[in-house]
């Protein structure tokens, strides 16, 4: 009985990868959370964006979240770059990925 009382009003929003143009504020979000939090402010490269945008997001914003997340407390600069992405994005870089030396 509960699920038809809420199930009134049905609301379509398609995937991250048919609305492009919310990763770039979505990323910006996650920087300013992470900021709010931390107190250590990061900013993406606009080449981290355009990979970003290429890829397919198949958990959506939450997939978004979670790589901002892990991104964001992994880096070692106040600047995150493509070098800083994981293997997922291997196929989209047009250049190799240079190895970080820790």
């Amino acid at each position: 009985d509960l699920y038809y009382r809420l199930n009134f009003l049905t609301i379509e929003i398609p995937p991250l990868r048919k609305r492009t143009e919310d990763i770039s504020p979505l990323v910006e979000h996650f920087c300013e959370k992470y900021h709010i939090k931390t107190g250590i402010r990061r900013t993406v490269t606009s080449r981290v964006l355009d990979v970003f945008m290429s890829y397919e997001w198949p958990g959506n914003v939450g997939e978004l979240e979670g790589c901002m997340s892990k991104l964001l407390i992994d880096a070692k600069t106040d600047s995150i770059d493509i070098n800083n992405l994981d293997g997922r994005f291997n196929d989209l870089l047009d250049t190799p990925k240079q190895s970080v030396e820790t």
